[in-house]
């Protein structure tokens, strides 16, 4: 099986127990770099333009900016974005 850069989800038995919580295939997910953001709160995002009020500019060597950009490119609805932080990042 050939794996892609990202997240790759591997389909089980159903004997193991999941480690994330299955969500609708509707639901798209993203994981970011970004240089600021409230760690752990959720916030609705709509535009590459209100990633960047929120979150701060990308990573040059992230590609998470251009996916999310293509995704609203292509007629996505608005995501909720949270971020996860070390405990010593600045907010």
């Amino acid at each position: 099986m050939a794996f892609n850069i990202g997240i790759n989800v591997l389909e089980t038995d159903g004997k193991a127990t999941p480690s994330i919580q299955g969500a609708a295939t509707s639901v798209a997910g993203f994981i970011i770099r970004s240089e600021r953001g409230l760690a752990g709160k959720v916030t609705q995002v709509s535009s590459p333009a209100q990633f960047r009020e929120h979150f701060g500019m990308p990573f040059a060597d992230g590609y998470g900016a251009l996916a999310l950009q293509g995704f609203f490119d292509n007629g996505g609805p608005p995501r909720r974005r949270s971020r996860t932080a070390a405990r010593r990042a600045s907010p």
